[in-house]
């Protein structure tokens, strides 16, 4: 479900009204005597709650209206269908990810279905897979990129 779209204008309004409790607190305080000040404090300490109060039952009303279903209502609707990757997708995925991982499984499983691929198209392909990784990762197989232009390569007609 969408997300309801919050309203910047109407969150800047509580600040802006107290801003303007105090403003108006601030000379009314000056210009009053001192016997009337606390009447004064107390109007806008009242005033700055009330905001306060609002504010805060505004928000509470508000998480009340999201448009989240209840139990009742998701009882209703149809369950999700599961997604079903087809099998041969499944096993491409497990052998890249394999592949990626052993430099050995590399060249004696997925490159010959390449090669193979490749053939039944009426592509060439290399009699040998690309060369090994040097230094520390030489164990593990090629990386995506590699892959990638690899397949490219191989679905060029030539």
């Amino acid at each position: 479900m969408p997300e309801p779209v919050e309203d910047d204008s109407r969150k800047a309004i509580a600040p802006r009204l107290v801003a303007l409790v105090v403003a108006a607190t601030l000379p009314a305080l000056m210009a009053f005597p001192a016997d009337a000040r606390p009447a004064i404090l107390r109007v806008a300490l009242a005033a700055g709650l009330v905001i306060l109060l609002f504010t805060l039952i505004g928000r509470l009303l508000g998480s009340f209206r999201t448009d989240d279903p209840n139990g009742f209502e998701r009882a209703l609707q149809p369950p999700a269908a599961p997604v079903r990757l087809d099998a041969s997708l499944s096993q491409l995925r497990d052998e890249i990810r394999h592949s990626r991982a052993s430099q050995r499984y590399f060249e004696k499983v997925l490159w010959p279905r390449l090669r193979t691929l490749a053939s039944r198209r009426g592509l060439a392909a290399d009699d040998q897979p690309p060369p090994r990784p040097v230094g520390w990762m030489k164990r593990r197989g090629p990386s995506i990129t590699d892959l990638n232009q690899l397949v490219d390569h191989l679905e060029k007609r030539e």
